[in-house]
């Protein structure tokens, strides 16, 4: 359980761009490449990166590819448009958990997991009044996981042990918040608003017990609505209540 905030970076100034290369021991490489700039009313920026951790373990590695795009439009001071994209590319392998590390594993081979990762949103924002203010955001969030297990032998902890295993993964959350900000007098200021949040995932797979294969499957639709109101008073300067 946690919560990641990814506060993305927005183009500023003259149009502009930059290379980045890094290498390491155990051959690990990493490639960025990165423009940006603002020309009138728009402003944006984007990225690429590839990023190989090489083998600084034995039998770990992970590989990843990454795209991210930030746009802005501000057709008018009153009211702003943004654009947000990240896409992130990875393949990953390792010792399974419990399995005993590259030390110790008595199975020699190791789990491969490959995923997809998508997440866009669109923002607008309207000063309808000097005291009105209002936002809309919309957003979507999907992942889709591949993961093959060869399992873990049987040991001291667990003496059956964990059979071998193929499950894809998929993940599609959904959210619209529409907030509004009202400044009712000097020190002043309601928010008002609503999230509706939905969101589906599954996971389908199958456990290999010598010749016979038995298929497991979970899938789960949730919906959240959550009304908001929220008050904030300053009274004096330092004092700040809010409910």
């Amino acid at each position: 359980g946690g919560v990641i905030n990814i506060i993305t970076q927005r183009g500023s100034g003259a149009p502009h761009a930059s290379v980045e290369l890094g290498v390491g021991r155990f051959d690990h490489h990493r490639t960025l490449l990165q423009a940006g700039g603002s020309l009138d009313a728009i402003d944006y920026a984007v990225s690429g990166s590839y990023l190989d951790n090489g083998r600084p373990v034995e039998g770990s590695r992970f590989v990843g590819e990454t795209f991210h795009a930030n746009l802005g439009i501000r057709p008018a001071d009153a009211l702003a448009l943004r654009w947000l994209l990240r896409y992130a590319n990875s393949r990953s392998q390792a010792f399974p958990d419990d399995s005993g590390g590259p030390e110790f594993a008595l199975l020699r081979t190791v789990e491969k997991r490959d995923a997809d990762e998508l997440t866009t949103g669109i923002t607008l924002q309207h000063t309808l009044l000097p005291w009105w203010e209002y936002n809309i955001q919309l957003s979507l969030y999907d992942r889709r996981e591949h993961i093959d297990s060869p399992g873990v032998a049987p040991g001291v902890r667990d003496p059956v042990g964990i059979p071998p295993d193929m499950t894809d993964n998929t993940l599609r959350r959904t959210d619209v918040v529409v907030r509004h900000l009202f400044s009712i007098a000097r020190g002043v200021q309601c928010a008002l608003g609503g999230e509706g949040q939905f969101e589906d995932g599954a996971s389908d797979g199958s456990l290999r017990l010598g010749m016979v294969t038995i298929p497991h499957r979970f899938a789960l639709s949730r919906t959240t609505l959550s009304p908001f109101f929220e008050a904030q008073l300053s009274p004096a300067p330092g004092l700040l209540v809010q409910g």
